[in-house]
């Protein structure tokens, strides 16, 4: 595989400072005449670098981990921070950097139509930035190969530097930011997927009882997802678009008789190039689909700028899930094509003609789109329709160390891809013994789709139902969860320390949840805080008069509830101390004080705040608010007890009450007032 570095590499100032909130954005630019360059780098005291681990490059799939180093970075290279994983790789597709001036600097290489950029660790620690076709032809010099942003707020420099990268001329129209993209309806409810739990042992008999259970559940999955293990395939090779007929004898005619109100929407895998190791050479497509394939030296097929262009194999290759009666496609393995499409003339070319035309194919046939094993710079800057990407390795049942790695790096991963789309945490099982419950709140905080993968009729209620309504609409953030700005830079999985991401939620409330990541647990308790400044993160990933709305402190304070309890953080009380043991998380959610009130919602649900359906009316001795459906709700009043009429009223400590209304999925209008 042939890569090209561009010689001797420039910064090229794009912006210059407009005053003290605006980032600081600069172009590193390709000059003739040298074969490599160091990426330009002000002192720096940690940085956090985004590779897949070791040997995958440019193959990175879901593998793109965050990485965590102070001193001497070359030293990274021969550490095993995670135990799950290979040693860290020296291809990276993101990089932060805290430097010693107290600012942060993020750098994001950028991907042209025929050729992408990439950085690069050396042993020595150099950091560099190449590019190249990755194919048997150079391509053309790219006019910019990366962008870098600096300010003093992380998450504005996260943000900077993807728009820097979305107007350039070359990628301008190719991805759009998240916020302008339209969320998929089904992912909106909760869902199933068959991989965990069956992996390719499926069929049109297990499925269909699948879907007769999920029918008749009390728990309210709205989607199955079917997965890998239904393809016409020799060697991994993709025979037909049709489902092998000694499992699927009637194809998906059967699991389609199984659509109702409840069950409302399916969804269907693929593999991107076909299947894992591509088309097999007696294929079944017609001549006209074939035109869309293309062979590498090596003999293998895959679809590519072939002589009919990408869209001749993803048009009707869509089109046949959508034939079938399936409302969205999982799309997998896509950052793989680079180490499938090694000797073809340009692999990058290739490459980004598949995306293109698949998301042209998902747009005209109106299926959804999750972007799965995509984590590659040509993917995830062609997403120009599709709002949702997996953000991490898969979730595994009862295995510990990689729950801890997959919640560390799905958050950390939000911080770029999150700028683009919405993320996918992956699947889990309700009933999973090491990790359940985190499992779920990762998910809540998410803002992604939320699915599991138990048996059917094994789904626990009790780690599910806060998540939902009773119709299966999950209750989301306004964004998705990111790591607090300490959180960025530490090794939590190596450190004694807490480890904490925040989300922004209606009301102008916010999610915080802190967790203890340390591999393995320790014994002690890993303690850490929560403090009333954290609130401002909140608008993290959000932009507009969303942000804004988190700007500033509310004048009163906040109230921080959690179910093992919590207190008002004011300016005179701003933290509150946080101890765990073990592998654990605590959720806390933040209300905004006002008139001496703050709502904070449906305590049975994770994203309680999100269960009010309008703002609540303050007055000083009373409040008025409706939710969305009947339970118990909480609110904190600092003056003294309340009542709700004659609702039964719990003082939970602190200016904490629940107001103990019967579970029901009927709205309810609650009035509250002073004792």
């Amino acid at each position: 595989m042939k890569a090209f570095m561009f010689p001797a590499l420039v910064l090229a100032a794009l912006n210059i400072w407009t005053g003290a909130a605006q980032p600081r954005t600069t172009a590193i630019l390709p000059v003739p005449g040298e074969k490599a360059c160091r990426l330009p780098l002000p002192p720096y005291q940690a940085f956090c670098w985004f590779s897949a681990d070791r040997g995958r490059w440019p193959g990175d799939g879901n593998r793109v981990l965050p990485w965590f180093g102070r001193t001497a970075p070359g030293n990274l290279l021969d550490s095993k921070p995670n135990p799950s994983t290979a040693k860290p790789g020296d291809h990276a597709m993101f990089a932060l950097f805290h430097l010693k001036d107290g600012n942060f600097m993020a750098v994001l290489p950028v991907a042209a139509p025929d050729s992408l950029a990439w950085l690069k660790l050396e042993r020595d620690g150099t950091f560099l930035v190449e590019a190249g076709s990755l194919g048997t032809s150079p391509a053309k010099p790219q006019a910019v190969l990366a962008v870098t942003a600096t300010d003093k707020d992380i998450y504005r420099a996260c943000s900077a530097v993807w728009d820097k990268a979305l107007s350039l001329p070359f990628i301008k129209g190719r991805t759009l930011p998240r916020e302008k993209k339209i969320y998929p309806e089904p992912f909106k409810y909760l869902g199933w997927c068959s991989w965990e739990q069956y992996k390719k042992n499926i069929s049109s008999k297990l499925l269909e009882e699948t879907a007769r259970k999920l029918e008749a559940s009390p728990v309210p999955v709205r989607w199955m997802l079917v997965d890998d293990g239904f393809q016409t395939q020799e060697r991994l090779q993709l025979v037909s678009f049709q489902p092998r007929q000694d499992q699927f004898p009637r194809g998906w005619q059967p699991l389609m008789k199984h659509k109702s109100p409840k069950l409302k929407w399916m969804g269907l895998w693929h593999c991107y190039y076909g299947l894992w190791n591509g088309i097999h050479p007696r294929h079944r497509l017609d001549d006209e689909t074939a035109r869309g394939l293309v062979r590498t030296a090596k003999g293998k097929i895959l679809p590519g700028d072939g002589s009919g262009g990408a869209g001749a194999f993803y048009t009707p290759f869509l089109q046949s899930v959508k034939d079938t009666g399936f409302d969205f496609v999982k799309i997998d393995v896509q950052a793989e094509y680079l180490k499938h499409a090694d000797g073809l003339d340009n692999p990058v070319r290739h490459n980004t003609k598949c995306s293109e035309a698949l998301e042209q194919a998902c747009l005209k046939t109106g299926l959804s789109l999750v972007n799965c094993m995509a984590q590659g710079t040509v993917n995830i800057q062609n997403t120009r329709y599709s709002a949702v990407t997996r953000c991490s390795i898969d979730y595994k049942l009862g295995d510990e160390a990689m729950a801890k790695s997959h919640i560390l790096q799905s958050y950390a991963n939000t911080l770029w891809l999150g700028q683009t789309v919405w993320p996918d945490h992956d699947m889990f099982h309700s009933t999973d013994p090491a990790c359940a419950r985190l499992m779920a709140v990762s998910k809540a905080v998410s803002g992604g789709p939320v699915y599991l993968s138990d048996p059917a009729d094994k789904l626990n209620p009790e780690n599910i139902m806060p998540l939902v309504w009773s119709d299966g609409l999950l209750l989301r953030p306004l964004a998705p969860a990111v790591p607090l700005p300490d959180s960025v830079f530490p090794d939590a999985l190596n450190e004694n320390r807490l480890y904490r991401v925040i989300a922004p939620l209606p009301g102008q409330s916010a999610a915080v949840v802190v967790y203890n990541l340390k591999h393995p647990s320790p014994a002690e308790p890993v303690r850490g805080k929560i403090s009333l400044e954290d609130y401002k993160n909140a608008a993290a990933l959000l932009n507009g008069n969303a942000a804004e709305a988190y700007a500033s402190l509310p004048a009163e304070g906040i109230a921080a509830y959690s179910a093992e309890g919590g207190r008002a953080l004011t300016p005179a009380q701003p933290d509150l101390d946080v101890e765990l043991t073990g592998f654990k998380d605590r959720l806390f959610i933040m209300a905004p004080i006002v008139q001496g009130w703050a709502v904070i919602g449906r305590r049975d649900k994770f994203l309680s705040p999100c269960a009010l359906v309008s703002a609540p009316g303050y007055r000083e001795n009373g409040l008025r608010f409706r939710v969305k459906e009947s339970g118990p709700v909480v609110i904190w009043r600092g003056k003294g007890p309340v009542k709700a009429g004659n609702t039964p009223v719990r003082n939970l400590g602190n200016g904490f009450y629940e107001l103990q209304f019967p579970v029901s999925d009927h709205p309810l209008d609650i009035t509250v007032t002073a004792e």
